[in-house]
């Protein structure tokens, strides 16, 4: 027995070493500002999971210059989103964006989902805060279930912003929105 073992220990000192397995992740020798480019690609709560992958990456999600908020019901997501969008006020000099989509399809849910009061209210809280975020292009699309009646009313109080370049409404009924300076353009596609 002793021998056989003498003879293993001499072959694997014979073999070739085995590579060295470098020990850092190749992910975290991507720059923070490719990182937060490729999650701008991703709904906002899978970009903000990416938080618990590695040191490096626990800030990223909050320097992406798009956010794209999206899920079955408002109610599912009320919570995250409100908490989402105060995060990135505060990180505000670090990375306004340029690019926000809220994106919710009620009838996904149940034929009876609707949007109700609280709803409303959240998704114009949402808009008003994306727009403190000196977010460029605006895009809310709550589906197009007009001959269903399903839509989501906008706050009667104007959208003001210096920075909006772009707003597309679907799924919105009602809605008055104004720049701050004549040199803004303001598009509108609903």
């Amino acid at each position: 027995m002793a021998a056989l073992t003498r003879r293993w220990k001499k072959a694997l000192a014979a073999m070739a070493p085995a590579p060295a397995i470098d020990p850092a992740d190749h992910l975290s020798k991507i720059p923070d500002e490719v990182l937060a480019q490729i999650l701008s690609f991703l709904p906002a709560q899978e970009a903000v999971q990416t938080c618990v992958l590695a040191r490096t990456w626990r800030d990223v999600w909050k320097t992406t210059e798009h956010l794209l908020i999206t899920g079955n019901t408002v109610l599912e997501l009320r919570e995250f989103v409100d908490g989402l969008l105060r995060v990135r006020l505060d990180n505000l000099k670090r990375a306004p964006l340029d690019a926000c989509k809220i994106m919710f399809d009620p009838i996904k849910v149940d034929d009876d989902d609707y949007f109700d009061l609280e709803d409303t209210s959240s998704v114009n809280s949402w808009i008003r805060h994306v727009l403190k975020c000196q977010v460029k292009v605006l895009r809310v699309d709550m589906g197009n279930h007009m001959d269903l009646e399903l839509y989501l009313y906008m706050s009667e109080s104007p959208l003001v912003s210096r920075h909006l370049t772009r707003l597309e409404l679907r799924g919105i009924y009602g809605c008055a929105a104004t720049t701050s300076t004549s040199q803004d353009v303001l598009r509108w596609k609903i």
